[in-house]
């Protein structure tokens, strides 16, 4: 947290490297708890103290710290305020996904329920008027109601949320979990079943009762489940409540792994790659552990990591090591922060919604970082850390722009369209730091990146520059091949697009018309409003399109 405090808010941190804070600072109430006398001025004109940061970032990642090996392997391979270097980026990527992956705080889920507050973009929520934070609560509402009617679906789905907890504000309870289970159970529900035994193999709201766990596995996996054979197959591999069989193992996991069970895919991938149970082949083992990756294993993405960093079964690559440990960070470390963020951004609090959000963002989380920036944008967080720490402000306008941009700039790094868009508009309106002018042709560079991305933004935004010969040669033919492409990406921004064709197609009439001399002898004035009744005539036969339509 030091390193982290040092780079972001140097102004928070004394000579002797001892924050000023010893915890998050306090809910935006409250009057100013800077040390006595400060008042100091903080120009935020000046760059990040970077020298302390990274002085910082070292000692913490010395210590183990997973968080701060996390970061800093991040900053070191993209080169971040140091030399980029792969080699040295993995000895602290390695341990710190491997903490996640094996750690206390690994979770082996076995259902993946679709709410989560970590995957929220705070910048399309704003605009869409939609909160993420009560959509979960509704959902909940609607599984639980539908549970209670007899939906086994719903009971599993319930049981679940219950064994988890923390999400829609329902707290972890075992015994209520085992209830919804055994009720989907009584159904001769699958899933509910599989769930069940997990439960009693993990004395999870029941006496662990390995023998009780096997047999329930039995049964869900001959209903169908896939979870149940997955199940099956490692109490045959480990002997959890019968004999062990490694035959019966292997043959329960590529039954499951044929329904792209992730985790079945995983313990194939191991027994290919260790050799116990079937034959060794590496290849094989790759093949597994990238079918488990795809279906969201981090474990399989862990194994697929080391494979290229040592060779096995492929040629050794650093750059891929080290995206698919980064891959693991944001999906472990990052992602509790997400979580945190977007918690205290529902209530207010949003000088500790910026701090967790850039906690992510350093750690190398592109919707850490969309979310940091878009908070700076919007002004938002910042003026309150620095009010409770006692600091009197100037140029944070700036400050916040030159923050945005950063963050924007590493997401865009990292891939993401709707970075590459906003870098795009930053050099479009003339808003880049250090910009003294438009730079259309570097908007349009950012605008075509993201476009090949498919973003449809960028690919309309794209269209309108060379319609109008802005940073792009102007080629009009072009110009109506990327608004085609914009509106196939997004059916949505049909008035849009649709109002920028006509207006294209309104232009090359009146070309063929000035060159074909129709209008000859006619007055600027005529000129302008025979133009403006064909618009018109357009934008009547467009809105009468639209509503048929509607």
């Amino acid at each position: 947290m030091v390193a982290f405090l040092s780079y972001h808010y140097p102004h928070l941190v004394d000579p002797q490297f001892r924050p000023k804070f010893k915890a998050l600072p306090p809910p935006l109430s409250g009057p100013g708890k800077g040390p006595a006398g400060s008042g100091a001025l903080v120009d935020h004109s000046d760059l990040p103290n970077v020298p302390l940061y990274l002085t910082h970032s070292y000692v913490s990642a010395l210590g183990n710290y997973t968080p701060a090996m996390a970061s800093r392997g991040y900053h070191l391979f993209h080169g971040h305020h140091t030399p980029a270097t792969c080699t040295e980026a993995l000895e602290y990527l390695r341990p710190a996904a491997y903490e996640m992956v094996t750690g206390p705080k690994a979770k082996h889920s076995v259902l993946k329920v679709k709410i989560s507050s970590d995957a929220v973009h705070l910048e399309s929520e704003f605009f869409s008027g939609k909160s993420t934070s009560r959509e979960e609560e509704d959902i909940i509402e609607f599984y639980r109601h539908s549970a209670d009617s007899g939906n086994t679906e719903s009971q599993v789905a319930m049981g679940v949320l219950l064994a988890l907890g923390g999400i829609g504000g329902l707290e972890k309870d075992y015994q209520k979990a085992v209830e919804y289970f055994a009720m989907a159970g009584e159904e001769d529900d699958a899933n509910g079943l599989a769930h069940l035994g997990w439960m009693y193999q993990h004395g999870l709201g029941v006496p662990n009762d390995n023998e009780t766990a096997f047999a329930l596995y039995e049964q869900a996996a001959l209903l169908g489940s896939t979870f149940g054979m997955n199940a099956l197959g490692e109490c045959y591999y480990y002997g959890t409540g019968t004999e062990t069989d490694l035959t019966s193992a292997k043959t329960w996991f590529e039954v499951a792994a044929e329904k792209n069970d992730p985790e079945a895919q995983l313990n194939l991938g191991r027994m290919a790659f260790s050799g116990i149970g079937t034959t060794k082949s590496y290849s094989k083992a790759r093949s597994y552990f990238h079918q488990s990756a795809l279906g969201g294993n981090l474990v399989a993405l862990y194994n697929l990591a080391i494979m290229n960093s040592y060779g096995f079964g492929v040629k050794i690559s650093c750059q891929q090591a080290a995206s698919y440990f980064n891959k693991i960070i944001e999906k472990t470390i990052s992602k509790e922060n997400l979580i945190q963020a977007y918690q205290y951004y529902t209530m207010g609090y949003y000088d500790r919604a910026l701090i967790h959000y850039e906690i992510a963002a350093d750690q190398g989380d592109h919707l850490g970082q969309l979310n940091a920036a878009w908070m700076y944008e919007m002004d938002l967080g910042i003026h309150e850390i620095n009010k409770n720490a006692g600091y009197v402000e100037r140029n944070r306008t700036r400050y916040n722009l030159k923050k945005a941009f950063m963050y924007y700039m590493q997401a865009a790094e990292q891939g993401s369209p709707e970075a590459h868009v906003k870098i795009g508009d930053y050099y479009y309106y003339q808003k880049a730091p250090g910009a003294t002018g438009t730079d259309s042709a570097r908007a349009a560079a950012f605008y075509r990146a993201a476009s090949t991305l498919r973003d449809p933004q960028a690919t309309f935004n794209l269209g309108y520059m060379h319609h109008n010969g802005i940073g792009v040669p102007r080629d009009r033919h072009l110009a109506k091949r990327y608004y085609d492409m914009s509106l196939v990406q997004d059916p949505e921004g049909y008035l849009a697009v649709t109002l920028a064709l006509n207006l294209l197609w309104v232009e090359l009439y009146w070309e063929q018309i000035q060159m074909r001399g129709l209008l000859w002898g006619m007055s600027t004035d005529n000129t302008l409003i025979a133009v403006l009744v064909v618009i018109l005539f357009v934008s009547i036969i467009v809105r009468w399109i639209l509503e048929r339509r509607g």
